[in-house]
């Protein structure tokens, strides 16, 4: 339990490095606009449109620089911390709900690695399409739905004592 502990430290201070550079260096910088990857309800063709027009050079180049190292670790360690706390939490429960500790976190993992690919290609290439930023948006979306079962399924798992008889 002490190396899921120390993960999730590691995570969370990953978290709040990949935060604070956007927090500190890139929202300023846009005029307060939020990141496309902390959008949760997605955004619009236009809504794109205004993000990377208000991108400086040097924006970007942190964007697609630092920030992207940054947030190529995290979704693997939020993956992993995801399972781990899954797996703990399932010892007792039935297979099928040990089989969604692993694969919600797997979902959301791969979601947010094609996400990182779509949003660096809009920031970095030319002005995307408006299929191109309804498709980045929607990884977005799912991305956050797959956060939002695994927290909900941690929850139950948490709540629920599968060791006993009922």
């Amino acid at each position: 339990m002490s190396k899921l502990r120390l993960l999730t430290i590691v995570t969370a201070v990953n978290y709040a490095a990949l935060i604070g550079v956007g927090v500190v260096k890139v929202m300023p910088a846009t005029r307060g606009l939020k990141p496309f990857d902390l959008r949760y309800f997605g955004y619009s063709y236009e809504d794109a449109l205004t993000y990377l027009t208000a991108l400086t050079f040097d924006t970007a180049a942190l964007l697609i620089g630092p920030v992207r190292w940054l947030d190529t670790s995290f979704p693997l360690l939020f993956a992993a911390t995801l399972i781990g706390w899954g797996w703990l939490l399932a010892k007792q429960a039935p297979d099928h709900i040990k089989g969604l500790t692993v694969l919600l976190p797997l979902g959301y993992l791969s979601l947010d690695y094609v996400e990182n690919h779509l949003v660096a290609k809009m920031i970095s290439g030319a002005l995307p399409s408006a299929e191109q930023v309804q498709m980045a948006s929607s990884v977005t979306v799912g991305k956050f739905l797959f956060v939002v079962a695994c927290v909900l399924l941690l929850a139950v798992l948490g709540y629920r004592d599968f060791s006993k008889k009922e």
